[in-house]
């Protein structure tokens, strides 16, 4: 199904959409971006890429982390945007009630 319709309409997925946006920035980060030897994987990276799952269940993702700081969960979340989800912080989120 998936090649007779194309891989575009699964990125209308939004766990499919999370997930690819996540491995395009490691492979991006830890292969492409590097001159010479590829980075190591933090162990947080296990972490963020479950959390970046996860957080398309949901229509707004509260974390601590700056939007802002680039390589973070939150910005690169961010450079795609989706529809129908938002990155907040706590404050931000708390004057949406």
């Amino acid at each position: 199904m998936c090649k007779k319709k194309g891989l575009l309409p699964l990125l209308n997925i939004k766990s499919v959409r999370m997930y690819a946006l996540y491995y395009c920035w490691l492979l991006y980060s830890y292969w492409l971006k590097s001159d010479g030897t590829p980075g190591k994987m933090k162990r947080s990276d296990g972490g963020d890429f479950f959390h970046a799952v996860c957080s398309s269940a949901a229509d707004i993702f509260v974390t601590q982390e700056s939007k802002n700081k680039e390589g973070k969960l939150p910005w690169i979340l961010n450079q795609v945007p989706t529809k129908g989800f938002a990155i907040m912080s706590l404050e931000e989120f708390l004057l949406t009630l």
